[in-house]
Formats: structure tokens, sequence, C-alpha cells
């Protein structure tokens, strides 16, 4: 699921209509919510364990977070991606997809 949700965010990035060039920052933080995102459809409430699997997301979509670097992105979705409470959400309310 994570290689899916990382595949559409690249691919909703280039679709924009109102755009900005996604930086790292903005990279990160889409990657960094897919992940709170996954952990909690996982239901993984332990902080030892989730940040076992944070680390281990963040190594295994190190690739997809370099791809999204430099794509266009709606303006403001930072913001709208840290108020995302589902992946639909996400790709859909966030990356206009």
């Amino acid at each position: 699921m994570k290689v899916v949700a990382l595949t559409i965010m690249i691919a909703a990035l280039v679709g924009c209509q109102r755009h900005e060039r996604a930086d790292i920052h903005l990279c990160e933080s889409i990657m960094d919510r897919i992940v709170d995102l996954e952990l909690t459809a996982m239901n993984i409430h332990d902080r030892t364990l989730a940040e076992r699997r944070r680390l281990e997301l963040r190594r295994d979509l190190a690739p997809e977070l370099q791809a999204c670097v430099g794509r266009r992105a709606p303006k403001n979705a930072h913001v709208c991606v840290e108020s995302a409470r589902t992946m639909t959400e996400l790709t859909h309310a966030c990356l206009a997809l």
C-alpha cells in the first residue's frame, strides 16, 4: 500500500492546475502523513513499534521521496496534508486527484 500511495502522490503532483513546485519539506510532510495514516490503518499504537515501522517505511520510500521533489503541487497542499484523516482525503482533496 505504501508504494501505491506514494505513486499516487507523485502522479497527483504532476497534474495540478494551480501549483507550485514541491520542495523536500512538502514531500517529507506528505510522506510522513502517509506513514501516519498507514500506522493508524494497521492499528499500531505502541510508540516503539510505530517508530521502528516509521523508519522502515521512510527507508523503503526514499526513492519516491526524491522523485517528488520539484513536481507540481497544489497551493497550500501542506495545510491540507497535515489535516487529512484518510488516504482518500489526502489523495483526492489535498493532491487534487
